[in-house]
C-alpha cells in the first residue's frame, strides 16, 4: 500500500477505476533477453491475470519502468521490449484477450531513485539494489 501512495497509484484490490488512473502492478521479473522469469514471476503474473479478469471491460496502456543503470536509449527499448513480451505471456501462456493492453515502454524517464542519488550509493550491490526499485509495471485505464 505504501508503493500506491508514493507512486500516487492505486492498488489491485481497489475498484470503480476511471480514464487516467494508474494501477500499481506486483513486480514482474525479468530477464536481460526481455522474457518473463519463471517461476519468479508467476504469483505477480497471476494476479496480474486475476485483475485483467475482474477488468475486462477497461483498457490499459501497460508501462514498464526501467531503472537507470546502462544508457537511455537501452533502457527505453529494454522496457518496451519487457512491456511488450508481458502482454504476449498473458495471451500465450495465461490465455488472456490482451486487445485492451497497450505495450508501453517508459525507459528510465521516471525514476523512483535519480542517476544522481545513485551515484551517491558506493556500495555497488546497494545501488544496484536501490536502481532496482525503479523497475515497476504500471497500468494505466484509458
Amino acid at each position: 500500500m505504501l508503493n500506491a501512495i508514493i507512486l500516487n497509484t492505486r492498488p489491485f484490490e481497489d475498484s470503480n477505476f476511471k480514464s487516467g488512473d494508474k494501477i500499481i502492478c506486483p513486480k514482474i521479473i525479468g530477464t536481460h533477453d526481455c522474457r518473463v522469469s519463471y517461476p519468479e514471476a508467476e504469483q505477480a503474473m497471476l494476479e496480474l491475470v486475476n485483475f485483467l479478469l475482474t477488468n475486462s471491460e477497461l483498457t490499459f496502456e501497460l508501462r514498464y519502468h526501467e531503472g537507470t543503470i546502462g544508457s537511455a536509449e537501452g533502457n527505453l527499448k529494454l522496457s518496451q521490449c519487457r512491456a511488450e513480451e508481458i502482454i504476449l505471456e498473458l495471451s500465450h501462456r495465461h490465455k488472456i484477450n490482451t486487445s485492451n493492453l497497450t505495450p508501453v515502454g517508459m525507459g528510465e524517464s521516471k525514476p523512483l531513485i535519480t542517476k544522481e542519488e545513485l551515484d551517491k550509493i558506493e556500495n555497488q550491490l546497494e545501488r544496484y539494489a536501490a536502481d532496482n526499485c525503479n523497475r515497476r509495471v504500471i497500468l494505466v485505464v484509458q
